[in-house]
């Protein structure tokens, strides 16, 4: 059987340990069905470690490779999101912060 280069699967999970805080991927294996290889970045090691047959070795693979390209691909689309956000100019208010409507009230905006 041949090895893909790349991950063929939709989704690949993050993952936050809600004791340790440690993040990590859950990243589907290609060539077998409902198998999941967890891939972290090693501070100890300062590089990414896989618990595929790869990652055992201690060599890079394509599940390291998928978990930091979603990593990069959710980073834009965040930045994307945030730009597209309407803008809201700063209220216009007197030197004492209060905001006069065109009404005629006077609002202070500190309180």
């Amino acid at each position: 059987m041949t090895q893909k280069p790349e991950i063929t699967a939709n989704a690949i999970y993050k993952v936050t340990d809600k004791v340790t805080h440690e993040t990590y991927w859950y990243v589907p294996s290609d060539s077998k069905p409902g198998v999941y290889y967890k891939v972290c970045w090693s501070r100890e090691a300062t590089r990414w470690t896989c618990t595929c047959k790869a990652g055992q070795y201690g060599q890079a693979c394509k599940h390291e490779h998928a978990a930091q390209v979603s990593i990069v691909v959710n980073k834009e689309q965040e930045l994307l999101a945030r730009s597209q956000e309407p803008y809201l100019p700063p209220l216009p208010t007197d030197q004492k912060g209060l905001l006069h409507s065109a009404s005629g009230k006077v609002f202070n905006l500190l309180k």
